[in-house]
Formats: C-alpha cells, sequence, structure tokens
C-alpha cells in the first residue's frame, strides 16, 4: 500500500515537472517569438520609409493631373480595403500565415510595379495598378497578421504590444524616410527613385523571408473563427455608432488630406527636404504617443480617447488653412501623427479585445468602409478644387465638417459617458 502510494506521488510530481518545463518552454517561445516580430517590423517600417512615403511625391513629379492624384491617393486603398474585408473573412484561423506570406508576396509585386513606372513616358496607369497591389497585398496582411501574433498574447495585453510594435515601426520609418530624403535631395531627376524603390523591394523581401521562418503561433486563448461578424455590429448601438461616425470622420477629412502634397510643392513651394520633414515629423508623432495610447487602452479608455482625438485632429486641419511656416506646420503634424495613431488605435483595440471571434471581418468591413469614404471625400475635394476653391478654402470646409463629425460623435456617446469601465456587456447596450 505504501509502496502505490509512494509511487502516485512520484507520477504526481513527475507530471508536474513535465507540465512546469513545457509551460517554461511555451513562455520562452512567445518571448521569443515577439522579439523576433519586432525585428521584422523593422525592416518593414523600411520599407515604408523608402516606398510609401515617396510614392505621391513622385506621382506629382511625374505631372498627374488632381483628379488623378485624387484617385492615386484613395482608389489602390479602397481595392486593398475590399481584400482586407473579403479575404480575411473567408480565411480559416489555421490558414493565417498562409495568408499573411501571400499578402506580402502581392505587395511585393506592387513595388516592382513602380520601379518599371520610371522607365514609361505615360506611367498614370502603371502607377495606378502598382499602389492597387501594393495595397491589396499590405491591407490583407494586416487583419491576417493581427490574428496570428495575438494568439502569443494573454487577453487584454493586445493594445499594449500592438501601440509599442507601432511606435518602433513609426520611429524606424522616420529615420529611413529621413535618412533618404537626405541622400537624394541633391537630385531632381527621376531617376533617383530606382534607388528607392529598389531598396523597398529589399527591406519588403526580407521581411517577407523573416514571416516564413517566425513560428506559428500558439493561442493562449480559444479563438473561434469568425461566423457571422457583420450581425455582431448591428446587435451592438455602441459598436455601430462607432463605425458609423468613425467613417463619417474619414470621409470629411479626406477633403484635404490628399491635397497636402500639391500645396506643398506648389502653393508653399517646399524643396524635398521641407517636403521630407513634414511628411516625416506625423511618424515622430505616433512614435512618442503609442507606447501612452497602449497604457489607456488598457484601463478602458478608449471610447474618451478616441473623442479627444477626433477634436485634436480637426483642429490641425484647421492650423493648415491659416499657417504657412515649416514651423508651425511641424507641430501641427506632429499633432496629427499623435492624435491619428490614436484614432486608428482605438477602433482596432476595441473591437479585438471585446470582440475577438469577429474581430477579423469587422476590422476589415470597417476598414473597407473608412477606405470608401476616403475615396469619395477625395474626389469630392477634386470637386472643390476644380470649382475652384483655392487649397486654403478646402481645408477650411474639411475643418468644418471635422468638428460637427466629432461633436456628434460625442453627443450620441452621452449614455455611455458616465460609465466607469468598458466592458464586453455594454457592446450589447
Amino acid at each position: 500500500m505504501r509502496d502505490v502510494k509512494f509511487n502516485a506521488r512520484c507520477l504526481s510530481k513527475t507530471l508536474q515537472s513535465v507540465r512546469s518545463l513545457t509551460e517554461k518552454k511555451s513562455e520562452s517561445l512567445r518571448r521569443s517569438t515577439l522579439r523576433f516580430s519586432h525585428i521584422e517590423a523593422s525592416f518593414y517600417a523600411m520599407m515604408v520609409g523608402s516606398s510609401e512615403t515617396f510614392a505621391f511625391y513622385y506621382a506629382v513629379k511625374r505631372d498627374v493631373t488632381e483628379t488623378q492624384l485624387a484617385l492615386l491617393t484613395t482608389a489602390p486603398v479602397l481595392l486593398g480595403a475590399l481584400c482586407n474585408w473579403l479575404i480575411p473573412y473567408w480565411t480559416k484561423h489555421r490558414h493565417l500565415k498562409g495568408g499573411v506570406l501571400s499578402s506580402v508576396f502581392i505587395q511585393i509585386l506592387g513595388l516592382l510595379g513602380l520601379l518599371v513606372s520610371i522607365h514609361l513616358s505615360q506611367p498614370f496607369w502603371t502607377i495606378f495598378i502598382s499602389l492597387s497591389l501594393y495595397w491589396m497585398g499590405g491591407l490583407t496582411a494586416s487583419p491576417l497578421w493581427i490574428d496570428w501574433i495575438s494568439g502569443w498574447l494573454p487577453h487584454g495585453r493586445f493594445g499594449r504590444f500592438y501601440s509599442r510594435r507601432n511606435g518602433f515601426v513609426a520611429m524606424m520609418t522616420v529615420v529611413t524616410y529621413l535618412l533618404a530624403s537626405f541622400l537624394l535631395s541633391g537630385e531632381n531627376n527621376i531617376s533617383i527613385f530606382k534607388i528607392v524603390f529598389s531598396a523597398a523591394i529589399i527591406f519588403r523581401s526580407i521581411s517577407l523571408l523573416m514571416l516564413c521562418l517566425q513560428k506559428t503561433a500558439v493561442t493562449r486563448r480559444p479563438i473561434k473563427d469568425s461566423t457571422e461578424p457583420l450581425s455582431a455590429i448591428f446587435r451592438s448601438r455602441l459598436i455601430f455608432g462607432m463605425i458609423l461616425f468613425t467613417v463619417l470622420f474619414r470621409y470629411v477629412s479626406n477633403f484635404a488630406t490628399p491635397f497636402l502634397t500639391p500645396y506643398m510643392m506648389n502653393e508653399l513651394h517646399f524643396d524635398l527636404r521641407a517636403f521630407a520633414w513634414i511628411t516625416a515629423v506625423p511618424f515622430l508623432g505616433r512614435m512618442i504617443s503609442q507606447s501612452h495610447w497602449g497604457e489607456l487602452s488598457r484601463k478602458n479608455l478608449s471610447l474618451p480617447a478616441l473623442q479627444v482625438s477626433m477634436i485634436m485632429i480637426a483642429g490641425v486641419c484647421l492650423v493648415w488653412s491659416m499657417a504657412k511656416s515649416i514651423e508651425v506646420l511641424t507641430i501641427a503634424e506632429i499633432s496629427s501623427g499623435i492624435f491619428w495613431g490614436a484614432f486608428e488605435l482605438f477602433t482596432i483595440v476595441m473591437i479585438q479585445e471585446f470582440l475577438p471571434g469577429d474581430a477579423r471581418g469587422i476590422i476589415g468591413f470597417h476598414i473597407c468602409l473608412t477606405n470608401l469614404a476616403a475615396t469619395l471625400g477625395a474626389m469630392s475635394g477634386a470637386f472643390l478644387l476644380n470649382s475652384h476653391f483655392s487649397f486654403t478654402e478646402v481645408f477650411q470646409i474639411s475643418a468644418g465638417l471635422r468638428f460637427c463629425v466629432a461633436l456628434g460623435f460625442i453627443a450620441f456617446l452621452a449614455p455611455w459617458r458616465r460609465m466607469k469601465k468598458f466592458a464586453k456587456v455594454h457592446l450589447n447596450a
């Protein structure tokens, strides 16, 4: 009898030891995977800093019209948003890694197309198709990657990890973009973009290789494949309202946003260094603020922060309509990076944390709607400019409409304002 008890105790201790070793190994793998993710993010950021940030500057240099510029800045993103919604919606959880890798490869094809367009005399459609492939691949990869990596993270930690990673990406993007702008500022011919786009292809290819080597996420909390994500939107008055007002906000914002580039180049006559600086400082704002926004998300302050960010973004547009000095515009664009970063982060975090099973489909649907709104907003802004409104008048119209939408959102959220803690139960309120 004693031998039986002794053997049982030994077996129990052995099982506990095995369980402990397994947990330690799993934790070690989790930490190494998340560190590896940051290294991969650095190459992704260098790709953004050496391609995406130069793409519209390159398009203006190729003498596209204002209507064509409006299409280039919005329609490819809209096509990407459609893929962002439909492909993740039908992608099973076990196929996430394959989906991410395929999407990144399509993005690399888009970069190759931009490189080819340099040698064409009429490059508009080549640029359009290339940017479409770029955004279709990039935006499809985003929600798939979010679900793929979130399996490594305990509930409530996603916002902190995502905000810190975004801050790191912003820092690397700024460094790459400013360095490339400084090195290329002495050149005025189109051939300099051969260097820019070739570097982007190399960086994204390294990023793709690192994604291939990265371990498949171990699901630390059960996540079911999305079944009817759109029904979850209509069941929740809060989520429905948030999506409605953020989509409207993107629409009125894009009356102005696509035309900042021609305004700086043609009205303010900024050279490449000044243009690069103003374009880069929003990433600096994101870098210094993302970790702080992540802490707010842990304290259930996503909704108040989203309201504040919308008001501040409207104020930034008003500054653009009045200021012409690079110093004032630098402060405005740092603020733009801070509050646009908050706007984008909190909409994703709210959906991902409180509706994890439906998050892929809802995030994709939301991005699709916001980019459709952005396309319509850009075309509306182009219509105003073609109707002999000045750039500053269009910026003032956009700022006024942004304030109206932001105040409408605040009024809509009045029933939830007194809640001290936002919890999943409130989604059905």
